[in-house]
Formats: C-alpha cells, sequence, structure tokens
C-alpha cells in the first residue's frame, strides 16, 4: 500500500478500468468490437474516455453496460465510474415522427384562408363590373323608340324650305315608320354583343376552388410506410432511423413503456439490453432473439417482412 493518501483516493477512469480488465483476459479491441457488434473505433474512444466522439449519453451508457457484461465488471461499477466523469448535465428529449409532422403541416392553414379570401373579392368584382357593363345597354334600349318617334311630331317646316304639298293621311297610313325597323334591328345585335359574363364567372370560380382544395389536401402517406410497436419492461436504449435518414427515435426507455412509431421503410432498429424487449411490426410479433449479440439487436424491417 502506497504512504501517499492522494494516490489511494485518485480512483481509475471507467476507461482505464475497461482496458486493464480486457487485457488481463488477452483480448484485443478488435475481439471486443466483434463481440459487441460495433466499430472497432468506438471501442478505441470508450477506452480512451473520448465520449465526444461517441452517439448521444443514452447509447454511450447501453455500449459501457455491454463492455463491463463481456469483461466480467459490475455494471454498477462502470456506470458509476461515468456518472463521476461525465454528470449528466441536461436530460435528452426526443422527439417522435407524429409531432415533428404536425409543427410542419400547421402551415397548410394559411394559404387556404388567403384563397378563401381572394375568391370572395374576385367574385365580388366581377359581379360589380357585370352590373356596371349591362346597365347602359338596356338604358339605350328603352330610350330609342321614344327619341324617334319625337321626329316626325313636328308640323312646322325649317325657314327657308319650300312647303309640302297638302296629301291626305290615308296615303302614308300602310307605309311602316323607318325608325321602327332600325330600333327593331338594333336591338338583337346589342344582345350578341353582350359578353356572357355568367358563363365565364363560373370558369373561373371553379379554377379557383380547385386550386384551394389542391393545396389544403393533406399530401397522401407514402406507400412504404411501417408502423412498429417496441414494449419494454426495463430500461432499455432505443433508436430508430427511417430509410430517408430522419431519426424517428432516439432515447433511453424506461420500462414498463409501449413506443408506438412509424417511418419510412426500410427501418434501422438498435435496441439495448434487447431481451427485456418485444417488437411488433403491424401487430404480429417480431422475434428479436436471431438479431442479439451481447444484449444488443440490430435489425433492419420492411413492410413485406
Amino acid at each position: 500500500m502506497s504512504d501517499d493518501p492522494k494516490l489511494e483516493l485518485d480512483e481509475p477512469g471507467v476507461g482505464k478500468l475497461l482496458r486493464e480488465r480486457r487485457e488481463q483476459q488477452g483480448l484485443t479491441q478488435q475481439d471486443v468490437a466483434a463481440s459487441l457488434n460495433l466499430r472497432v473505433a468506438a471501442i478505441e474512444a470508450l477506452e480512451a474516455e473520448r465520449f465526444d466522439l461517441l452517439p448521444p449519453r443514452t447509447f454511450v451508457r447501453g455500449y459501457l453496460r455491454a463492455y463491463a457484461k463481456l469483461v466480467g465488471l459490475a455494471e454498477a461499477e462502470v456506470l458509476a465510474a461515468f456518472e463521476r466523469q461525465q454528470p449528466e448535465q441536461q436530460s435528452e428529449q426526443p422527439r417522435s415522427l407524429a409531432a415533428e409532422r404536425a409543427a410542419r403541416g400547421s402551415w397548410l392553414k394559411w394559404p387556404v384562408l388567403l384563397i378563401a379570401l381572394l375568391l370572395i373579392g374576385y367574385v365580388a368584382y366581377r359581379s360589380y363590373y357585370r352590373d356596371v357593363a349591362l346597365e347602359p345597354a338596356a338604358t339605350r334600349s328603352e330610350a330609342q323608340p321614344a327619341v324617334a318617334a319625337e321626329v316626325p311630331a313636328s308640323d312646322e317646316p325649317a325657314l327657308g324650305e319650300p312647303q309640302p304639298a297638302a296629301a291626305s293621311g290615308d296615303e302614308f297610313a300602310d307605309e311602316p315608320p323607318v325608325w321602327s325597323e332600325a330600333a327593331t334591328a338594333a336591338e338583337p345585335e346589342q344582345a350578341a354583343e353582350e359578353p356572357d359574363f355568367a358563363s365565364e364567372e363560373a370558369e373561373v370560380v371553379g379554377d379557383a376552388v380547385a386550386a384551394a382544395e389542391a393545396v389544403a389536401a393533406e399530401p397522401a402517406p407514402p406507400a412504404d410506410q411501417v408502423a412498429i410497436s417496441i414494449e419494454v419492461d426495463d430500461e432499455s436504449w432505443i433508436e430508430v432511423e427511417a430509410a430517408d435518414g430522419e431519426r424517428v427515435y432516439a432515447g433511453l426507455v424506461q420500462g414498463p413503456r409501449t413506443l408506438e412509431l412509424s417511418g419510412q421503410a426500410p427501418l434501422r432498429l438498435v435496441i439495448g439490453n434487447a431481451h427485456h424487449a418485444r417488437l411488433y411490426l403491424a401487430g404480429e410479433p417480431i422475434p428479436l432473439a436471431p438479431h442479439i449479440r451481447r444484449d444488443v439487436a440490430r435489425l433492419t424491417l420492411s413492410p413485406a417482412q
């Protein structure tokens, strides 16, 4: 025993504990990596205590537990050494895929509202323009016969014109007035020239409604979506990643608890402490035992599985 009390109080780091026990058992870093189904770089980072090069804290805890079990160290002792070196500053708050989609879809209501307001304003403008355009045509068609009828009402000749010879009223009785034919012929022409505002307005309104429905419609879910359930009856670290690279879930789960997750197939799963977890795909159980290496299950799921 050393006479220096300071040396007795010094406690070895978690990386040193694991490395010394591995060397005592004659194992290499490659042997440990193959047994735990991890990369050699991850084992090197654990032993060098470079936790900044590793995944989130929950996965580091899982790696340490699996490493300690492999080399015969007490898991509680290894985790306690890790907590002393790396005290937790802030708990992680993983977000599910459903919450992210709800946040992205909240903006859809604003374009729909704007299109509806523009549609109402356009209909009101077209209705007003149609009334103003039709009103002068109707006034002219009603006033024209009255003006023409007043022309022959004057019996006095203009100054300087010769006095016409007197004629009997029967001589012109059967002749229709000239102005009536002109007025009658003008009315169909004016009616033919009037634009068909009703049909044009209906066509424009129909296009606007179709555009509004296209914007408001929710995008159809991809056909290759996969829905899974994970039941945990003890502590387990879980990571689920979709085919497009989006992280569906990542965090430490305290059982008993059931996770309901979905994402684009195929889904890549990592489940730590896998003997205390059960996996279901579309309600059907998926055995984890064939995929477990040192209590860590790694597998890929697709709809056809």
